[in-house]
């Protein structure tokens, strides 16, 4: 119920080319998540209110950057084309100023939520919307002023990509104190 200006818009980016991001948007921040034991009986997905959900806290935009989840390049650009750091971060940029233009948003608080690989992006997306300032964005309709970005949110993020364990032949020693942590 709060003025846009007072509702927080948080855009939410899975993991790397490639990645699924059903799993984010439905199981874990998403309104909805399936139940997994009931679903298993009735042969069928069935869902559930996700008591993880941060929707009653913000606006939620799940984005699926060029060649992750749904999203597809547009011919006659290729996927590839979009999985460079500097290429991936100018279109979200880009997507997250047409958002904002197209649903009056700019005085809105915003914040950037990665995870994985888009713990990696969302520094550089965030540093090239703070360099563009509020020039990217219309004036906003009820002339309050815009806020260009409020922060970010960093969730098992993989900030070095040579450090990836699980994908390549270096040692995990350097997760130990996560797991433990976890643990």
């Amino acid at each position: 119920d709060l003025p846009k200006e007072n509702r927080p818009v948080t855009f939410v980016f899975n993991g790397g080319p490639g990645g699924a991001s059903a799993a984010l948007d439905l199981g874990f921040l998403g309104p909805k998540s399936y139940d997994d034991d009931a679903s298993d009986k009735a042969k069928t997905l069935l869902w559930k209110d996700n008591p993880n959900t941060i929707l009653d806290k913000t606006d939620l935009v799940f984005v699926d950057p060029v060649g992750t989840g749904y999203s597809e390049a547009i011919w006659p650009n290729k996927n590839e084309d979009f999985w460079g750091v500097d290429s991936d971060a100018k279109v979200l940029r880009s997507f997250i100023t047409r958002y904002i233009n197209a649903n009056n948003r700019q005085s809105s608080p915003k914040y950037i939520y990665g995870v994985s690989y888009g713990g990696f992006r969302v520094p550089i997306i965030a540093q090239l919307l703070i360099e563009k300032g509020e020039s990217g964005y219309l004036p906003d309709p009820s002339k309050k002023p815009a806020k260009v970005l409020s922060g970010l949110i960093l969730n098992s993020p993989i900030l070095d990509i040579n450090s990836d364990c699980s994908s390549r032949y270096v040692s995990c020693h350097g997760v130990l104190p996560t797991y433990a942590m976890v643990k």
